[in-house]
């Protein structure tokens, strides 16, 4: 991979004044077609972002208004590439929310495969965060005729509130 550097003459040149700074400019490496920033920080969303005039601006969005101008569908700005960190002015494309959800739809990015919908809970020992298996809380209800909830769950290392979800079913429903 080759490293870049736009020296802010193709982008920061042709703003106007105000929005210009004479020492500003926006470093990258090429990966494939795409132009990965490596001179400004991500915010929390993923998006490499610009400061101008004291106001921060998501870098793609403040390339893709400098390069076409403000349109009619400016909601977001669409990475065709699905790269969010990528500032290839071909890569980018300003359009409304809808046209983003449906682009995020048709690629199968959202839940399952581009399912609207999200998935369904994973019960019992296909949760990975399980700690007991359904003969254990098979166990458990049988055991509690006998013990205290402590006891029990000194016994399977969980806390005691767990066991009384467990006999109560508002965990582990659908064991039997």
């Amino acid at each position: 991979m080759s490293r870049r550097e736009s020296s802010a003459g193709i982008l920061l040149d042709s703003l106007p004044s105000p929005y210009r700074k004479p020492n500003q400019a926006i470093t990258y490496f090429i990966g494939g077609d795409c132009w990965i920033c490596t001179s400004h920080k991500p915010s929390s969303t993923g998006y490499p972002r610009i400061r101008i005039n004291k106001q921060l601006f998501n870098l793609s969005r403040w390339i893709c208004l400098l390069l076409n101008g403000p349109g009619e569908n400016n909601d977001c700005v669409m990475h065709t590439c699905d790269n969010r960190m990528c500032i290839n002015p071909k890569h980018l494309k300003m359009g409304s929310y809808h046209d983003n959800n449906q682009d995020m739809h048709d690629k199968g990015r959202g839940y399952r495969g581009g399912s609207p919908t999200p998935p369904p809970p994973r019960l019992g020992e296909d949760n990975n965060l399980a700690k007991l298996t359904e003969s254990e809380v098979r166990f458990i209800r049988w055991a509690v005729q006998y013990s205290t909830h402590q006891e029990i769950a000194n016994v399977f290392k969980v806390d005691r509130t767990n066991i009384g979800y467990i006999v109560n079913r508002r965990t582990w429903k659908h064991v039997a």
